[in-house]
């Protein structure tokens, strides 16, 4: 299926969820669809455009002429040491729990934090964990879809936080609320080192 028809559907498909759950009118939700549609194929129209593709190349034809990188070989590097951190900090965050229920869901946000400063000084020095090319629509779609479901989570955590729960259920929600933040800091740390590369890549194309 050629590039243009796959990026209309991907934005038709994303314009009809932002108006089924954003927006909540009968009328945009109708509509949606056909403008999201031709958004998205003015979108392929002009990136295809840029590369000098047909509108019938494929999106195998466009990711090599546009130097599309593939997330997948580095993708497990950085869950496996987001997934690690992660494991050790809920293991910190459950000896909390000797203090009080409150501090160990205190200490949730900073543990966050800690894991993705934690996954980035370890790619850092690793040119195999960094992205070798640029991202797509549909990469960066599916990236903000994944942390949309791990933001949903992780601000849930405040409306359990302020009522008294067992402490295994605690430690539950400590070890599930972790997971969904170690995925969205590989996804973080992922897009975040492909967008810092972009940025350099720009400069130094302006500065010549």
């Amino acid at each position: 299926m050629s590039y243009a028809i796959l990026v209309s559907a991907l934005c038709a498909i994303v314009a009809t969820a932002f108006a089924m759950f954003g927006l909540h009118s009968w009328l945009a939700i109708k509509t949606a669809p056909f403008v999201g549609g031709a958004l998205g194929f003015c979108y392929a129209c002009l990136s295809l455009g840029l590369h000098r593709l047909s509108l019938t190349a494929s999106l195998e034809e466009y990711r090599a002429a546009a130097g599309i990188v593939e997330v997948t070989p580095i993708l497990p590097i950085h869950m496996s040491l987001a997934f690690g951190a992660a494991f050790g900090i809920s293991i910190l965050e459950s000896s909390l729990l000797l203090l009080s229920q409150g501090a160990a869901f205190t200490a949730l946000p900073l543990g966050w934090i800690v894991m993705i400063l934690y996954v980035l000084a370890r790619v850092s020095h690793r040119p195999d964990t960094w992205p070798s090319g640029r991202l797509d629509i549909f990469q960066a779609v599916g990236a903000l879809a994944c942390l949309g479901m791990c933001g949903g989570v992780i601000l849930g955590t405040p409306l359990l936080a302020s009522q008294p729960m067992p402490t295994m259920a605690v430690l539950r929600t400590i070890g599930i609320v972790n997971s969904f933040a170690a995925l969205g800091t590989a996804i973080v740390t992922i897009f975040g080192l492909a967008l810092f590369q972009r940025a350099v890549a720009m400069i130094d194309m302006a500065q010549r």
